[in-house]
């Protein structure tokens, strides 16, 4: 039995799964229809599977509202009218960013890469922060990058420079420019879970995935032709339903505690498994002895225990006072 299968994660390089460039979009009735952003034309039938769908039914009202955040002024003006509908607001995830992008100004005075990265989110969070507080237990998700190790914000002396996070044309590298905007996430991310935390509001900041397909590449040719060279090996987000396929039998004991858990997964939970060769489940395997041991399936089989764990540990607690649990996964 592999890994995958036991742990209910499917393979998300199917039919399903869209190709470069598209986005699927759903009207109001349900109907669900498909945007090429190349072509810049929509259909209603799949790009693959050439079917129409329609979403199910539910009782949840998506609304979508529109916010630039390379306009300081429009984020303000998003951020007033998501208040003027005095609707509470229990998660904020701040994703959008750019890469590789050619140098410009924002009408702002910054550079843009770091205003549409970080500037933008900044501004954000500061204009909903007291809609966040009335929410509570509300959390805040900023999604930064691995990249964020490779700069920093000092000068030759070991001074912060804040002259660097906007940096004049001579002095852009889009690369560096991406890479601390993404530590300021960081910076910014760990200040205000520190502020908030005790008004019911949480912070974590994230790193998506070095294996998650994505077009932030799209402004540069030499990135763009590099990741479709990687296209190949990657894999897409899947909703991770992972502990229905644990044998009943298993009996797990669960410490409850009043915290919000945040689990950090790797892709190297495809190559194994908890079974024996009956394909039962064999504890023993969690624990081997000395010469049965190999370091990485070790750490495989630990990893893929966090998910069993996260999501029992997510089914068994599901009111929202109770403790919440995430599986992130890495590389």
């Amino acid at each position: 039995m592999s890994a995958m299968k036991y742990a209910g994660m499917d393979d998300t390089d199917s039919e399903d799964e869209l190709p470069p460039g598209w986005e699927e979009r759903s009207t109001k009735d349900g109907w669900v229809y498909y945007a090429n952003h190349d072509d810049m034309k929509t259909q209603w039938e799949h790009p693959k599977q050439e079917r129409k769908s329609v979403v199910q039914e539910h009782k949840a009202r998506v609304e979508a509202m529109m916010c630039d955040l390379s306009s300081l002024r429009n984020v303000r003006e998003f951020a007033d009218a998501f208040k003027a509908k005095k609707l509470p607001l229990h998660i904020l995830v701040c994703n959008a960013a750019v890469c590789t992008q050619p140098w410009s100004m924002t009408e702002d005075g910054f550079e843009s890469t770091f205003q549409i990265c970080h500037l933008g989110h900044f501004l954000l969070v500061q204009c909903l922060e007291e809609v966040l507080r009335h929410s509570a237990p509300a959390r805040v998700v900023v999604v930064s990058s691995e990249s964020h190790r490779f700069t920093d914000l000092t000068d030759s002396c070991g001074k912060v420079d804040l002259a660097l996070l906007s940096p004049p044309k001579k002095n852009y590298w889009s690369m560096l420019a991406y890479n601390r905007a993404k530590l300021c996430n960081i910076l910014f991310s760990n200040e205000l879970h520190r502020r908030l935390s005790k008004h019911g509001v949480t912070c974590n900041a994230l790193h998506p995935g070095n294996m998650m397909y994505t077009a932030i590449h799209r402004s540069w040719w030499l990135m763009t032709f590099l990741f479709t060279l990687a296209r190949p090996f990657t894999k897409s987000m899947a909703v991770l339903n992972f502990f229905e396929d644990f044998p009943k039998k298993q009996s797990v004991q669960l410490w409850s505690a009043d915290y919000s858990c945040d689990m950090v997964l790797t892709l190297f939970i495809r190559f194994t498994d908890l079974t024996d060769s009956c394909g039962k489940v064999d504890l023993a395997l969690l624990s081997p002895p000395k010469k049965s041991y190999w370091s990485m399936l070790a750490y495989n089989r630990a990893k893929l225990c966090n998910i069993l764990f996260s999501n029992e540990l997510h089914r068994a607690c599901p009111s929202t006072e109770s403790p919440v649990t995430h599986c992130i996964l890495g590389t």
